[in-house]
């Protein structure tokens, strides 16, 4: 079970999101992200995850996109380039 909770105190964004849902992923794989389970981790309620997501399949989409993005930038770049050869 995750044990990594964030304190009510932070504020629940996007990015705080995707940060707990990938602590899911990598101790108990893509079947256990559930908007339950982040907004457990999170604290928050449920509704306020979908403001930012429509769903489950979303939020994994976003995990797989955004460091896709960021290669496809970096690899543009000639000098991005440089820091994979």
């Amino acid at each position: 079970m995750t044990k990594n909770k964030v304190g009510r105190s932070q504020r629940i964004n996007r990015e705080l999101i995707l940060q707990c849902a990938r602590t899911i992923l990598a101790e108990r794989g893509s079947d256990a992200i559930t908007i339950r389970k982040i907004a457990e981790i999170t604290p928050c309620a449920p509704p306020s995850i979908y403001y930012y997501f429509k769903n489950k399949e979303s939020i994994v989409t976003a995990l797989i996109e955004e460091p896709l993005e960021e290669l496809i930038f970096l690899l543009k770049d000639k000098e991005g380039i440089q820091q994979f050869l």
